[in-house]
């Protein structure tokens, strides 16, 4: 296995450290729906959600803090991408939180509940999502 690269000093760092991950990802999405706007229509920022409050504030406000002053540059990259309208950074409470699913001792009911939510319990449900290809062959008929 794989030794981490970085080490996290406090619970705030390491929410930190994973919201500039996943800003990563949501960057490039963002990238690929803005290069597609027929298909996609105007791209929004895409939603980072984040369930620790000392991470958000720190993501959403560009100031440094006496309390931030240790924390590598390279996770502020969320700041970034926020300020030029790619990603948005939202707080998510624990009890919404999909990701404690797989984290977290859970008491039944909350892992139910999240079982549900992510489709892993029950019948699967049909998300309603457009057919792309479709849509795809009727935007090209059109030209």
């Amino acid at each position: 296995s794989k030794r981490q690269s970085l080490t996290a000093g406090s619970t705030m760092q390491a929410e930190l450290i994973a919201a500039s991950s996943a800003s990563d990802m949501g960057i490039w999405f963002h990238n690929f729906i803005t290069v597609f706007p027929s298909i996609f229509g105007t791209p929004h920022p895409i939603p980072i959600l984040i369930d620790n409050a000392a991470a958000l504030s720190v993501a959403n406000h560009p100031k440094h803090s006496p309390a931030t002053r240790h924390i590598c540059l390279r996770e502020f990259r969320i700041r970034d991408a926020h300020e030029m309208g790619q990603v948005r950074p939202f707080y998510c409470p624990g009890s919404h939180n999909c990701a404690d699913h797989f984290t977290k001792l859970l008491d039944t009911i909350t892992h139910s509940r999240l079982s549900r939510l992510l489709g892993m319990e029950g019948n699967l449900q049909d998300p309603g999502l457009p057919d792309l290809a479709a849509m795809a062959l009727v935007s090209t008929e059109g030209e």
